[in-house]
């Protein structure tokens, strides 16, 4: 019934198709590394490669849809919500609060409008992102919009919001995307990928953090996350695009790069662009401050010149920071992590602090030493602190969902969890406060445009 088969035939058989699997996964090995060694054969091996990685995440995606946006630790007993220390009504002078994070409910990311007066939500945006993603022309080598960044997926990252009523958001690495007050879609910018905080100049321009595509994502030879330093104007136009590479090399920090062990596929990490808005006696209007968090490196750049003013690492002031912020015309914050580099990432060892650097004299120290500690306030990645004019402070502890405002004397003002109706903690996306001016602007805007919209 089965024809006998020659044992050299076998033989030969499987040689040829051990031969032929040793080529595939060195084809494999280069394309995942940027290079386009197969030619025209380069997408279809790419497509072949991800299809096993794409039924997979779209099965958990229908059975977990969640659990990206899970916070590693499930802490906090089980507080849920806001806890103000104040009554509603008395505060009316209060910013709002565009607290952007992940419903679990909606199973989608979101940003609310909260008056911190009135303590309620007043207007909510949820991100279905799909059908723009249909449609983009962004460039799928470096991203698969559909399958990583779907609208279960979509992280809505440190959401801005004009006085139009307008949301201007990122999924951390898509285009960068502008939502009218009524959700709808006004621009699209797809040429790079976008990711961290978004910041806004006097001028009304933005500051992001982006990177290229597979095919220009290198730094020399070496096809590694090429970080970018963006400005865009309000209408999703490109005014400015530099590498933070070449920023460095060209103000002789090359060995940052090239000088610091085997080079990683993220060697810098742009997490955050904060533009100096006024002049000061060590920085003028337009220069920005850049933070590079895996080089533990916060440093201050002029785009006009493209000079490094000043910089600071190495001297274990802060570890894997994110987040700097002005404070006034000679002191900064920063959000230290106070993560260690270990095999699978990175592991918040210590509590996390917001640290006080005095330009004036170089100083570096924490902020509310004490009030951190007793709340065992950490998290391994992201995070945002901000220090307030009138002495108070806002601190994110985006992976463990926490979001806490001390007042000038370190005590907690209010605080916010954002657990599920399942009693799980999850994510937040890097939350702002809103000027109470600019909040009335956009919900008057948004009641106009929108008539009987709902928060």
């Amino acid at each position: 019934m089965f024809r006998k088969i020659e044992l050299w035939v076998l033989l030969l058989v499987l040689l040829l198709g051990l031969l032929a699997t040793l080529v595939f996964g060195m084809l494999v090995h280069r394309i995942d590394r940027g290079s386009r060694i197969a030619g025209p054969l380069t997408p279809a091996i790419q497509t072949m490669v991800s299809a096993p990685d794409l039924l997979r995440k779209a099965w958990r995606d229908a059975i977990d849809p969640g659990r990206d946006f899970r916070a590693r630790e499930n802490r906090f007993g089980d507080e849920s919500g806001f806890h103000f220390g104040y009554a509603p009504g008395t505060r009316p002078d209060s910013p709002f609060l565009l607290l952007n994070r992940f419903d679990a409910a909606r199973v989608r990311s979101v940003s609310e409008l909260v008056d911190l007066n009135r303590q309620e939500t007043v207007a909510r945006w949820v991100y279905d992102v799909d059908p723009i993603w249909e449609k983009s022309r962004f460039d799928r080598s470096v991203f698969d919009l559909s399958r990583d960044f779907n609208s279960t997926r979509f992280a809505g990252i440190h959401a801005f919001l004009t006085e139009e009523g307008d949301i201007i958001v990122n999924g951390m690495s898509t285009p960068l995307l502008r939502f009218g007050p009524c959700g709808d879609l006004l621009w699209e910018q797809p040429e790079v990928a976008f990711h961290h905080a978004i910041e806004r100049d006097e001028e009304g321009t933005f500051w992001v953090p982006g990177h290229d595509s597979a095919d220009n994502g290198k730094i020399g030879s070496e096809p590694v996350m090429r970080d970018l330093v963006m400005r865009v104007a309000g209408d999703g136009t490109i005014l400015y695009r530099k590498a933070v590479a070449d920023i460095l090399l060209e103000n002789g920090l090359g060995h940052l790069i090239w000088g610091n062990g085997p080079l990683q596929p993220d060697p810098l990490h742009l997490n955050d662009i904060e533009p100096v808005r006024s002049d000061g006696p060590h920085w003028r209007k337009g220069d920005v401050f850049l933070s590079l968090r895996n080089r533990s490196l916060v440093l201050l750049y002029r785009p006009q010149t493209g000079k490094i003013l000043w910089q600071r690492s190495g001297d274990d002031a802060w570890w894997h920071q994110h987040d700097v912020s002005i404070i006034d015309d000679h002191r900064i914050a920063v959000f230290d992590n106070r993560s260690r580099a270990i095999m699978s990432g990175l592991l918040a060892s210590e509590r996390s602090r917001l640290v006080i650097v005095d330009l004036d004299d170089d100083s570096a120290r924490p902020l509310y030493p004490e009030a951190f500690e007793s709340l065992d306030l950490h998290t391994h990645q992201q995070g945002r602190g901000l220090v307030l004019p009138d002495g108070r402070a806002m601190v994110e502890e985006t992976e463990s969902g926490r979001l806490v405002v001390f007042d000038a004397a370190g005590k907690v003002d209010w605080s916010y969890i954002n657990r599920g109706p399942d009693g799980t903690l999850y994510l937040l996306n890097w939350s702002r406060l809103v000027p109470r001016d600019i909040a009335e602007k956009a919900l008057a805007a948004r009641a106009a445009r929108c008539p009987g919209a709902t928060p």
